[in-house]
């Protein structure tokens, strides 16, 4: 499936620039809506999402950015390793037409604090255990004004930067009417780990393994 829509991602050693490709997110979609969206997508030692719902949770992700304010074209960094989360939050920065900035967790606190400049970053996806370096990154003059925490044993993450420091639940969150995708809305079911089926022209999604 083609479209003339671009995604873009920024990495901390260049500059901004669109990708010209297929829609990763349209590319999901159209394989969530189809009897392949029931096929595992990803697997990590908690549990195992098929296509369907990583597509859901990362339009209900999107639908938060909006809703919190961020808008197309702002820069959303991601401070994840190979898991889940850094699944759903990258292709919800993509539906919302948000620029990806992937940040290595290896990167000590002098180093973010340069890219999180640099990049202009002023919302950050990152583990929750990450909390207090985002605090002192905010003390160093870093101005991020959206952070979602994410725990490794739970869907809730904790978004820290709306008026209500209100919790929210990407699990529950209401998709906003272009972020709803045309398929019923699925439960979440915790499922033994199991291999994807889908032959390789449908592969979008490696095995996660949760890396803090």
């Amino acid at each position: 499936m083609s479209t003339h829509q671009s995604d873009a991602v920024r990495s901390p050693h260049g500059i901004c620039a669109p990708q010209e490709s297929n829609n990763l997110f349209e590319r999901l979609l159209h394989i969530a809506a189809t009897a392949a969206g029931a096929h595992a997508a990803v697997s990590d030692a908690r549990s195992t999402l098929t296509y369907a719902e990583v597509a859901r949770l990362a339009a209900a992700f999107a639908a938060q950015l909006e809703d919190a304010g961020v808008q197309p074209g702002d820069h959303v960094g991601v401070l994840l390793g190979n898991t889940r989360e850094f699944l759903i939050a990258a292709f919800g920065i993509w539906r919302h037409r948000a620029v990806l900035v992937p940040l290595n967790p290896q990167f000590r606190e002098p180093e973010l604090l340069g890219y999180v400049r640099d990049c202009q970053l002023r919302s950050l996806v990152t583990t929750t255990r990450n909390h207090s370096l985002v605090q002192a990154l905010q003390q160093k003059g870093a101005v991020i004004d959206h952070v979602w925490l994410c725990p490794f044993d739970s869907d809730r993450w904790d978004h820290r930067g709306a008026p209500e420091n209100a919790l929210r639940d990407i699990t529950k969150s209401p998709l906003s009417r272009q972020a709803a995708p045309q398929w019923p809305t699925l439960e979440i079911q915790r499922q033994p780990i199991r291999r994807s089926t889908l032959p390789a022209s449908h592969a979008l999604f490696a095995s996660a393994t949760p890396v803090e």
